[in-house]
C-alpha cells in the first residue's frame, strides 16, 4: 500500500498536516495571510477596495457602450 501512496508510510499525518494549512470556508476569506496579494492574484485593481458609497473611476472604457449625454 505504501507504494500506491508514493512511498509515504505516514500518509495520514501528511494529509492531516496538509489540510491544517487550508483556509476555512466559514471564515469568508478573513483568514488570508495577505489580502493585497490575493487581490493581485485575482487580477483585481483598486476598485475592489473602494467603499460602495465613495467610488472613484478615473479612466478606462467600456466597449460597445454609447452614452446619451445625460447626467451620470
Amino acid at each position: 500500500m505504501a507504494a500506491t501512496l508514493g512511498g509515504d508510510l505516514i500518509f495520514a499525518t501528511t494529509v492531516t498536516n496538509g489540510l491544517a494549512g487550508k483556509l476555512s470556508a466559514a471564515s469568508n476569506l478573513a483568514d488570508l495571510t495577505n489580502a493585497a496579494t490575493a487581490r493581485g492574484n485575482l487580477g483585481l485593481g483598486s476598485l475592489a477596495t473602494q467603499a460602495v458609497g465613495n467610488v472613484a473611476i478615473t479612466g478606462g472604457s467600456i466597449a460597445g457602450i454609447s452614452f446619451d449625454g445625460g447626467t451620470f
